[in-house]
């Protein structure tokens, strides 16, 4: 071998060994545990799941900074006091919870082995929730729809109230295009997308079980004809100014014909009529109390009829719900909790016993 040859062997750097690429003992910071997290998995997760995670990394990352490594107990002893003061409701603490602990625990698996999961701690006790409908939605619905613009803001309310408790988002992402109108039995609706208030886009459904087909109601129908000719007239109605049915481009180049064509502001207007109109029915939210949601009071209003008439397995498909035991809420609030018969059986008879065994020694009693 060259003496020029063995120089340049001797230059060459040694190869890096596997574990200074994978530091096993290094733990990472909170910034850049979720930068990891969010380019790893949470671009691909729906819309509202990213939202929901993005919220959790600012409220921590407010709290811990960047370079921060919070132990166990420093996130859990962060969500109670947030729970003291009557920042946060016990469901909220228990989802930051639950996103923290996942990502702990998806970064230990994967990029982290040594990394101890401070998201790991006992979920916080929740009061029972019930569902908070309209108090007289019989009485009330007339003064609803009469402060409401014109025709189309109508139909909106209709599609909280009478098609499924529909959720806002779900209502503002329907299209024209989705309705058929000379369908068997009357004009239906095909539940495909959603849109966010904030958003001109659609996106998926919060899930597969949204993905719904059912007919309108005749209410529904009669303000959507009465919509239609009136933008067939050019008529100016409330919502969006870019066009009778704006809302830009799709990925085909054909214009989005939203129903609904309201952003964030246009919601918020028709909100204002509400509490204007009815303000007992929409109660203001209180620090520290379950807010007072008003679209979704609507959505509880169905929901809670639909139980009480067609029982809760049916109404499960009627609203679009994932699982039955969400629907176990409504149930429950119209008729209590049932409690175990056999049980109830089992101390009575015990507590019978019981009595006649004394009953037996008082009468035998001497004198």
């Amino acid at each position: 071998m060259t003496t020029k040859r063995l120089k340049t062997l001797s230059k060459k750097k040694p190869r890096a060994k596997a574990q200074e690429e994978l530091p096993l003992t290094e733990t990472p910071t909170l910034g850049a545990l979720f930068a990891w997290y969010e380019k790893a998995f949470l671009r691909h997760q729906k819309r509202h799941t990213q939202k929901a995670y993005a919220s959790t990394f600012r409220l921590a990352l407010e709290r811990f900074g960047h370079h921060a490594k919070p132990s166990r107990g420093q996130l859990q002893g962060w969500l109670s006091d947030r729970l003291g003061r009557a920042e946060i409701l016990p469901g909220t603490a228990n989802m930051t919870k639950d996103h923290l602990h996942t990502v702990y625990a998806r970064a230990r698996d994967l990029k982290w082995p040594l990394l101890l999961n401070a998201g790991a701690f006992q979920r916080f006790p929740a009061a029972p929730r019930k569902p908070e409908g309209l108090k007289d939605p019989v009485r009330s619905w007339a003064r609803m729809l009469a402060a409401m613009p014109d025709d189309r803001a109508r139909a909106f309310l209709c599609f909280q109230r009478h098609e499924g408790g529909m959720r806002v988002s779900t209502a503002l992402g329907v299209e024209w295009r989705h309705i058929r109108w000379n369908a068997e039995g009357g004009p239906e609706l095909h539940v495909q997308q959603q849109r966010d208030r904030k958003l001109m886009k659609p996106h998926s459904l919060k899930n597969d079980a949204n993905s719904l087909v059912f007919p309108l109601s005749e209410e529904t129908v009669h303000y959507l004809r009465e919509t239609r000719k009136a933008l067939m007239r050019g008529q100016k109605l409330f919502g969006a100014k870019r066009g009778r049915l704006a809302g830009g481009l799709g990925p085909d180049g054909e214009a989005y014909g939203w129903i609904f064509p309201y952003n964030g502001t246009y919601v918020e207007k028709l909100e204002e009529k509400l509490r204007a109109a009815c303000p007992e029915e929409f109660p203001k939210a209180i620090r520290g109390v379950r807010p007072g949601k008003l679209w979704h009071r609507f959505r509880h209003t169905f929901v809670t009829e639909a139980v009480k008439a067609v029982g809760v397995e049916k109404a499960k498909t009627l609203t679009g719900h994932k699982f039955v035991n969400t629907l176990q809420l409504y149930a429950d609030n119209l008729r209590g909790k049932e409690v175990d018969r056999d049980a109830l059986a089992a101390v009575r008879q015990a507590a019978k016993q019981q009595q006649e065994v004394v009953n037996n020694l008082v009468q035998n009693r001497p004198g």
